[in-house]
């Protein structure tokens, strides 16, 4: 099992146990509802678990309790299940959850990149970070790339209704999805992937092309450049760069120039 799961397991455990332990000697048990979170989420802090699994904590309990105090017909837990999967199943298959970028992280990305490139963003969800750069940046080309079906099909209707012409959703594995046609490969997943993300995109990417990782860093390579954001994630985006090679520095000399304008 991953890591990463494992201590969010023990931090429910522990929490669980221990309001369990107040709440017994105070012969209180409803304070177990309140107890319980409370303490889940402040063991999440501690272990500096990552911000999206503060609120998994705090609902895991109130949320089970909820289940087994009102009757609940069977066939809503298969609708859930139906829609979890439709919006979310690359949690499932890849590890990587729904994630929507903010506006702040949005504005600073129309901010920074360069005149004219070609974007893509891996792992698009619902097209919120493709349309609402395609609004801000008309001269940008966009691809977003998403295989899960519902996020999918809403970023599809956005870019049809905003007729945003130089920008395109495409179902798909992003996994198999080529970067060499990409000066800029942008991705909010999770920190599972990152290694392979990073494999990719040194195999593919072209020469002085962007990576831009909103949140979750590549173990053991330091990005060339880290933003911080001031939004309510407190998110960062960090640049790698892919490295020059030595007959090619003369050719990419004007785009090198307006990255670092």
């Amino acid at each position: 099992m991953n890591p990463l799961y494992v201590r969010q397991l023990g931090i429910q455990l522990a929490a669980t146990g221990l309001a369990a332990g107040v709440v017994w000697g105070l012969a209180l048990p409803a304070l177990f509802a309140v107890l319980q979170p409370l303490l889940a989420v402040s063991f999440a802090v501690l272990k500096h678990a990552p911000r999206w699994w503060w609120g998994l904590h705090a609902a895991f309990v109130p949320a089970l309790l909820l289940t087994l105090a009102y009757p609940i017909a069977p066939y809503w837990y298969l609708l859930a299940f139906l829609l979890v999967f439709a919006s979310s199943s690359n949690a499932l298959r890849e590890r990587v959850p729904l994630f929507l970028s903010s506006r702040a992280v949005i504005a600073v990305l129309a901010d920074r990149l360069p005149q004219g490139v070609r974007v893509v963003d891996l792992g698009c969800g619902t097209g919120r970070m493709v349309c609402a750069l395609a609004v801000a940046r008309p001269d940008l080309q966009i691809d977003g790339v998403e295989n899960a079906w519902l996020p999918y099909w809403i970023a599809r209707c956005q870019v049809r209704l905003r007729r945003l012409a130089r920008t395109q959703i495409v179902f798909g594995d992003l996994w198999q999805h080529a970067l060499t046609p990409y000066q800029v490969v942008y991705v909010y997943l999770s920190p599972e992937p990152m290694p392979q993300v990073w494999s990719k995109f040194r195999q593919q990417a072209v020469a002085g092309a962007w990576l831009v990782s909103n949140s979750f860093e590549i173990e053991g390579v330091a990005p060339e450049e880290t933003v911080q954001i001031d939004d309510v994630t407190a998110s960062r985006l960090m640049i790698w760069r892919q490295t020059l090679p030595d007959e090619a520095t003369a050719a990419m000399q004007p785009l090198t120039a307006q990255q670092k304008g």
